[in-house]
């Protein structure tokens, strides 16, 4: 996921838009277990690159 993620983000534009699905989605116990650690994760280490635009069931990432 966090490979998805990167190479996602170094593809787009700016103001391209990058969408994780199943963040809202906990199956395993441990949170870095579930798709929203990674995400999470990835967040934060390019979080000077994104703006978040919205937060349900799935993430939306617009890259500025």
């Amino acid at each position: 996921m966090k490979r998805d993620f990167i190479n996602s983000l170094d593809c787009l534009k700016k103001g391209g838009l990058l969408i994780c699905d199943d963040f809202l989605w906990f199956k395993y116990a441990k949170l870095e277990e579930n798709p929203i650690g990674a995400i999470l994760e990835c967040y934060e280490n390019n979080k000077k690159d994104l703006e978040i635009l919205f937060i349900n069931h799935q993430i939306i990432f617009k890259k500025i």
